[in-house]
């Protein structure tokens, strides 16, 4: 969902929709001003097309149970492929940092 938000652009309504997949706990503030800027940037380096966000997993290390870090893979061979943290938050998955 993240992608699907960022494919969107830099609006309102997809930096919510963006935000709404994070952990509670991380800092809003920060995914705002540094985060979503980037990943709008790229996004489309990393999503199957214009208006599809789907994406590769291309490497994925459980670190707890409720702890992984994924790796999306790059359409881009100058940028490698970045990762992710997801934590799950009362059953659901929700990122915790996100490389863009």
């Amino acid at each position: 969902m993240a992608y699907e938000a960022a494919l969107k652009g830099a609006t309102p309504e997809s930096l919510n929709k963006f935000l709404s997949v994070f952990a509670p706990d991380v800092d809003q503030k920060h995914i705002e001003r540094y985060v979503f800027p980037r990943v709008v940037e790229h996004v489309k380096k990393y999503v199957a097309g214009d208006n599809d966000p789907s994406f590769v997993l291309c490497r994925m290390e459980k670190q707890t149970e409720d702890r992984v870090k994924v790796f999306v893979r790059s359409n881009d061979p100058k940028k490698s492929d970045p990762p992710a943290v997801l934590v799950q938050v009362d059953g659901k998955w929700l990122l915790e940092a996100m490389t863009p």
